[in-house]
């Protein structure tokens, strides 16, 4: 242990399999070697470690950390430093980028990912060069639409998620997660990114929303759509097994083929405001109670709406399961990876 920490920490609990490592809400990150250095020995320390979520304004040299399968990392970092990150981690499973990649001055065209590496996240990540995936590697993106357009313009954005697709593979990007979404920012992302055909599952919240069509996305099985106000259309799909809508205003729910969801369908949820309903969501209902399904009404107190669930074994509303990256700590505690 550093000399100046034999006082703090004496040993580490054996069975430590995820951490969150952050400096001090007053600590100033570049001045502070002892940080560094703690937190070096820290990682060093901590064999049985699996899971590792990294927080700093700048980046530092890792230890070797062979036993760590996940990692989330939130900084700036160059093109370099990255290369050197990948090989303190050789058997990462799960990578979450959330920040910059930075171009060097003789900057990197394409980084090697390990060849163990199963799902990569990039949470707002600016990329400066392209990744080269293991061919079972399934991308997650993770983007708030209204803050990279306030950066870039809208054409920016859709190519960056474009050549994300094509510099990982053909159909890669598996998930897709939108924040910040208005109908003329949506209605451009899906008009214009065909890289995104091929995602299985996708979240969208925003403040007022129409999504008309959905039909691009013939792999869709997760869907998840939040907005003060919403109008969706459910495309006709069998792989569609998980649905999820919340709107704290109005709501119109349109379904493209009312009883091959009903038949499909494995999850539903929806929360709003009581009273809101429409011949289209009675027609659903009917089309449910016709596949031994049926919905169960609950009030929220406190929010003054009210939630439609499948069935009682249904606990939850579904939402929990929006994120679909398999790369935050919420996922991993989820699917028990820690």
């Amino acid at each position: 242990m550093p000399e100046c920490f034999n006082s703090g920490i004496a040993s580490l609990p054996k069975t430590l399999r995820a951490l969150t490592v952050q400096p001090g809400k007053f600590l100033k990150f570049h001045q502070d070697s002892h940080w560094v250095s703690w937190v070096t020995w820290l990682l060093a320390e901590a064999r049985t470690l699996k899971a590792l979520e990294l927080k700093a304004e700048k980046w530092f040299p890792l230890p070797v950390l062979p036993g760590l399968a996940h990692l989330i990392l939130h900084m700036q970092i160059c093109e370099h430093d990255y290369v050197t990150l990948l090989s303190s981690v050789p058997n990462l499973q799960t990578l979450m980028l959330c920040g910059t990649v930075k171009a060097c001055r003789d900057g990197l065209k394409t980084v090697q990912m390990p060849a163990g590496l199963k799902h990569l996240c990039l949470d707002d990540a600016v990329l400066s060069m392209a990744l080269s995936l293991p061919p079972e590697c399934s991308v997650h993106l993770n983007m708030s639409l209204r803050q990279r357009c306030g950066k870039w313009s809208l054409e920016r954005v859709v190519r960056e998620m474009n050549s994300c697709s094509e510099t990982s593979a053909a159909q890669r990007v598996s998930s897709l997660s939108v924040t910040d979404a208005d109908f003329a920012l949506w209605t451009a992302l899906y008009n214009g990114c065909e890289a995104l055909s091929g995602i299985s599952s996708l979240s969208i919240s925003g403040g007022s929303l129409v999504i008309m069509s959905l039909a691009k996305f013939a792999c869709l099985s997760l869907l998840f759509v939040e907005a003060a106000d919403l109008e969706v259309v459910i495309p006709a799909s069998k792989h569609l097994t998980k649905i999820c809508v919340r709107s704290g205003g109005s709501l119109r729910v349109k379904f493209e083929d009312p009883a091959l969801t009903a038949k499909y369908v494995q999850s539903f949820a929806v929360r709003c405001e009581p009273d809101v309903g429409s011949e289209d969501s009675r027609c659903f209902a009917r089309h449910l109670r016709n596949e031994g399904k049926a919905l169960v009404g609950t009030m929220d107190a406190g929010f003054g709406l009210v939630s439609y669930r499948l069935s009682k074994k249904q606990e939850s509303d579904g939402w929990e399961g929006a994120c679909g990256c398999m790369c935050c700590m919420d996922c991993l505690k989820r699917t028990r990876a820690v």
